[in-house]
């Protein structure tokens, strides 16, 4: 939680490029002070126009902690840019993949 700023919301998107969604996860302190609030607002603030979606957590194994903050866009991905990425996976995560639904 001392790291707690705008820097994961960055971060996601550029996954972005790889992903059809992407999402930054940060852990808040149990209790709210100004302080986060300010850099909560700042990371709703960059997330929206970078179509980053935002979730919140005080305790990441309680879901019910868990406060969606932004809601990730579907994002239409480079085709090739997602073959590169499936390329760089494991025989065993490639399987995985192509099991999902």
């Amino acid at each position: 939680m001392d790291g707690l700023d705008v820097t994961a919301i960055f971060e996601a998107a550029a996954h972005a490029s790889r992903a059809t969604r992407s999402y930054a996860l940060l852990q808040v302190p149990e209790k709210d002070s100004e302080h986060t609030e300010e850099i909560l607002s700042r990371c709703v603030y960059e997330a929206t126009p970078l179509r980053v979606g935002m979730i919140t957590f005080i305790d990441p194994a309680n879901y019910a902690t868990w406060d969606p903050r932004v809601d990730a866009p579907r994002v239409d991905t480079d085709p090739e840019l997602l073959m590169q990425f499936i390329a760089t996976l494991t025989d065993e995560a490639r399987k995985r993949l192509s099991e999902w639904k």
